[in-house]
């Protein structure tokens, strides 16, 4: 079973955020809130580690802390300027986990879960129940959509977040 491991620059870490600051952070995202209460442990560490991976692929500015960590950071930014800030450096200890990306990582769990086919535009639908006595029924939780203005305005949070690590080349589209 997969564990969840928050160690700052370890070599198994797989997430920045944590199951009780996820918990913390999802009581805040009213829509969200009663999904992530209802997943199981393993779904949510799961979530957890997909949105951890997608962060990582994202054009990072500096390299990794450590050689031998996991994870994408902590980051080693050699001085590396704040954008629009001339002078001013980012002094983020090597090995701690900035706020702001495990808020990201965060983010992105809510925009992976959010997301939209792109096949047809539609949302997915989070199943509820499925039962299969005489014929396959489904029933869907009520109440859960997406739409593309949804999704870019946490696409918009997640790039925010991460502006002082992301190279200029950052971008998201949601296509419809």
């Amino acid at each position: 079973m997969l564990e969840l491991e928050t160690t700052a620059g370890a070599e198994d870490a797989n997430s920045y955020a944590s199951l009780a600051e996820a918990s913390t952070y999802f009581e805040a995202v009213l829509w969200f809130s009663a999904t992530w209460e209802r997943y199981a442990t393993p779904t949510k560490i799961a979530r957890l580690v997909s949105a951890a991976r997608a962060i990582d692929r994202l054009p990072l500015q500096g390299s990794k802390a450590t050689s031998t960590q996991a994870l994408a950071f902590p980051r080693a930014l050699g001085g590396t300027s704040i954008p629009g800030m001339v002078g001013v450096a980012l002094e983020i200890p090597e090995d701690e986990i900035p706020v702001e990306v495990k808020h990201a990582q965060l983010e992105m769990v809510l925009l992976q879960y959010r997301d939209l086919d792109a096949s047809s535009g539609a949302a997915p639908r989070e199943i509820a129940k499925i039962s299969v006595p005489d014929v396959v029924s489904v029933e869907y939780v009520q109440g859960s959509t997406s739409n593309a203005t949804s999704s870019q305005g946490t696409i918009e949070s997640v790039r925010a977040l991460l502006s002082y690590w992301v190279g200029s080349g950052f971008n998201f589209y949601v296509t419809k």
